[in-house]
């Protein structure tokens, strides 16, 4: 479904998945309470331990190439289920009866937006953010930062924290 591949791959003989109809690979996304990732496709359905729609292309991915060469759908399943990210990625923290989404890996505008979008989606309450900077965005940097907190002021957010500089900079008027 991303228009850019679709754009570059227009000529090629590729092979697609995505939601719509005339991809090779169908891909429908069945809604969670608590934002994981349950897909289906030709009836099969693949749950993840991903956290985040932004995930869905990754995982479709996977099971598309997998469904190509043929691995069988169980062995696709279970990898799918297992994976659990360890690199401050999509990772889900439970400590008590808090439920903590670390996503802070090489973080920029597009992730961060990314990752916020998909945590205002949740049905939780009391939700809070602890953002730190976004680094190596040069002249954009200010202007950056200040949409990430425009967006959390903008939205059901209980709490919003800010560390760092570029945040700090961002808050100023000048």
């Amino acid at each position: 479904d991303d228009p850019i591949q679709l754009k570059l791959n227009a000529e090629a003989a590729a092979i697609s998945f995505g939601k719509k109809d005339r991809c090779n690979y169908r891909f429908e996304e069945i809604a969670t309470p608590r934002n994981e990732i349950l897909l289906k496709n030709n009836g099969t359905l693949y749950s993840s331990s991903l956290y985040g729609k932004y995930n869905i292309p990754n995982i479709a991915a996977a099971i598309t190439i997998g469904e190509i060469f043929n691995v069988p759908k169980s062995l696709i399943q279970k990898g799918i289920q297992q994976y659990k990210p360890e690199n401050n990625r999509s990772q889900i923290i439970t400590k008590e009866d808090l439920r903590i989404v670390l996503d802070a890996y090489n973080a920029n505008p597009t992730s961060v937006k990314a990752a916020l979008n998909s945590f205002l989606e949740g049905k939780e309450n009391n939700k809070k953010v602890i953002l730190g900077d976004m680094l190596e965005l040069g002249d954009f940097s200010k202007r950056e930062h200040q949409k990430i907190v425009q967006k959390c002021t903008k939205s059901n957010l209980t709490e919003i924290f800010i560390v760092g500089k570029h945040f700090c900079d961002s808050l100023s008027k000048d």
